[in-house]
């Protein structure tokens, strides 16, 4: 059963379309250009990932699934791609990770990928799932987040893994003491969910769907969305006249300040919100999505 899904973008997307057109610096709108790549890139990447969890495990009432989930513990961000628990509270916890064209990983464990300068050395994303596992186990005990099974309550066990796209090559070390099995393709997600549960001691404890489904519904009300920020981050107030390019021949329908063309031209794309009329960015917050 699939208890959340991944939060939309679309906010994200249509305030850095409404930045992008306004008379900003080159280096402001090479900032808002990389944000709408990465944003874009990663949103599919993990879209990716839960077509094969959701494709394996959607149907079933002996695991959830929630997609995205944002956690703060004090100061520190707890962010799995996807979390899947079942019926024994085995929470798998996957992270998705994107290294393009691949990952080398050398037999001293140190883990590479290729830049346009040739290798680039990055943190290990098996020792920061590690650090991550453990914070979101102290959460869970932390927030009193329990299920039970005749009055006892049963507790989490945690497996963690690292999610790659499939078009992209991993090369392990041919002898190393680190284990890298951990680091798979997202359309290995459901064999090595059961190679882990095979290997796991056998659960006796089990509680229902229904506590389950109350389980990670209590943990998914924790849940802290990103915010749409943009303006803030690039040190650009709403509240204050912003001017766009001078060229401007739209004006927004309701306020009548000036929009840019890439404005306008957002506004014709989506006739049906916006009955063919066009908007400047403050102003479309007003017609439903």
């Amino acid at each position: 059963m699939i208890i959340k899904t991944a939060d939309s973008i679309h906010e994200h997307i249509q305030q850095l379309e409404y930045i992008s057109s306004l008379d900003l610096a080159s280096s402001q709108l090479s900032q808002v250009r990389l944000w709408l790549k990465s944003l874009k890139h990663d949103y599919q990447v993990e879209q990716n990932s839960a077509y094969f969890i959701d494709h394996h495990f959607g149907d079933r009432n002996d695991w959830a699934i929630i997609h995205q989930l944002r956690l703060w513990q004090g100061s520190y961000l707890i962010q799995p791609s996807h979390l899947l628990i079942n019926t024994h509270l085995q929470c798998f916890f996957f992270k998705s990770k994107s290294f393009h064209p691949g990952l080398t990983i050398t037999n001293d464990g140190t883990f590479q990928v290729v830049s346009p300068k040739g290798y680039r050395i990055i943190e290990s994303p098996l020792t920061q799932n590690e650090k991550q596992k453990a914070a979101l186990s102290t959460f869970i005990a932390n927030k009193g987040i329990q299920a039970r099974k005749l009055f006892k309550p049963i507790n989490p066990m945690f497996i963690d893994s690292v999610l790659v796209p499939s078009s992209s090559f991993i090369r392990r070390p041919q002898r190393s003491q680190l284990n890298v099995n951990h680091i798979i393709h997202a359309d290995q997600i459901a064999e090595f969910i059961d190679t882990q549960q095979a290997s796991l001691p056998e659960a006796k404890d089990k509680v229902s769907s229904k506590k389950l489904k109350q389980f990670a519904e209590t943990l998914t009300s924790y849940h802290s969305p990103v915010q749409a920020d943009y303006f803030q981050r690039l040190g650009i107030t709403q509240s204050k006249e912003i001017k766009t390019k001078p060229e401007s021949q739209y004006q927004c329908a309701k306020c009548n300040i000036d929009i840019s063309e890439t404005v306008a031209r957002f506004c014709l794309k989506h006739v049906q919100r916006f009955k063919g009329k066009k908007y400047c960015y403050s102003c479309q917050q007003f017609y439903s999505i």
